[in-house]
């Protein structure tokens, strides 16, 4: 039987792509921790990103109707569009706040405070003195909380509205760099793509979330249904969700308009078919035609997909990102043509 001789040379190799894996493995785990302590940042660039592709629209549109420069239409696009954001919410909030309350107290909470004392929330006096002790506590966690969204939301306007003023420049910059102007008319494609397929599917989902909100809320105050505003701004939101959601918020405008009359029940259930029918057929081919399609299962899916991976803020970016990969694909993988020599 022949004798093996292994000498230490010959597990060289073998350790070498141990150490290698080792290396590769400890640099994916360090980057992934750094991607994650910087998550809240790549989200704050990420949304800001989706807002400077909506807010291109009306930029070019005074840049070349008006012929005026790119940043003075920028800041007056700015202006405007969060005066109205601005205005709106100082109008809404308000009356929202108020119906909002309305609903809450028609509830037939059923002997709640008992529960709650049954369940040992509420013990004693003692105990709900305790509660008042932390209300310094609470209000200083509360304008903490109000400064952070508040500072957030500057940075946010803040990276658009620079994103927005750099639209053109970026691929002169990556022409400068790399001596490359195929590398730079790549970019500029790429960049043009994604502002048709996912700025115009923003500004479009935008026009129909607010169609569907504010031809709602007429119809509740003709009808005479209660809580009106609220039930408008909750159909809306779901509108964001494709045929599943339209359908699911008008449920409690029907159930309200039952609790009226049987007769108004049922004009508002025609009426929330109608104004469903109104937008599938007319308002969405018109509105979405320009954009690039997604279909509704990709939607439903991506948004739950979201939803459980990252909460409320994934389910509303899901969409968005999706369209984003996809367009990436397209660019890179399929034609391939566009990649740089």
């Amino acid at each position: 039987m022949a004798k093996i001789d292994q000498t230490p040379r010959d597990f060289l190799p073998f350790i070498i792509k141990v150490g290698l894996t080792v290396i590769v493995v400890i640099i994916v785990g360090l980057l992934a921790g750094a991607i994650y302590m910087v998550s809240d940042i790549l989200a704050l660039v990420f949304v800001a990103y989706l807002v400077a592709l909506g807010m291109n629209a009306p930029i070019e549109l005074l840049v070349k109707k008006c012929k005026i420069k790119r940043l003075l239409a920028t800041i007056i696009a700015y202006i405007v569009i969060l005066s109205l954001i601005i205005s709106g919410l100082i109008w809404l909030i308000p009356p929202l706040t108020t119906q909002i309350f309305e609903l809450l107290r028609n509830f037939d909470y059923g002997g709640f405070n008992d529960q709650l004392i049954d369940l040992g929330f509420i013990n004693s006096l003692d105990s709900i003195m305790a509660q008042f002790s932390d209300i310094g506590k609470s209000l200083f966690s509360m304008i903490g909380t109000t400064f952070n969204h508040v500072f957030r939301s500057f940075m946010l306007i803040t990276v658009a509205f620079h994103l927005n003023m750099d639209k053109g420049k970026t691929a002169g910059r990556i022409k400068n760099i790399t001596k490359n102007a195929h590398a730079a008319k790549v970019y500029q494609e790429l960049a043009d793509l994604l502002n048709s397929n996912l700025g115009g599917w923003i500004r479009g989902k935008f026009i129909l979330v607010l169609f569907i909100a504010v031809l709602s809320y007429l119809g509740y105050l003709v009808l005479g249904i209660k809580f009106a505003l609220p039930l408008a701004i909750f159909i809306g939101l779901f509108d964001l969700i494709p045929i599943i959601g339209p359908t699911v918020a008008a449920v409690p405008a029907i159930a309200l308009g039952f609790s009226v009359s049987p007769l108004i029940g049922i004009i508002t259930l025609i009426f929330c078919v109608i104004v469903q029918q109104i937008e599938n057929v007319y308002v969405i081919p018109k509105v979405m035609q320009k954009t690039t399609h997604v279909h509704p299962l990709i939607s439903i899916v991506a948004i739950l997909a979201g939803l459980s991976l990252f909460g409320v803020f994934g389910a509303l970016v899901a969409i968005p990102a999706y369209i984003i990969v996809r367009t990436l694909y397209i660019f890179f993988i399929r034609d391939k043509r566009h990649l740089p020599s």
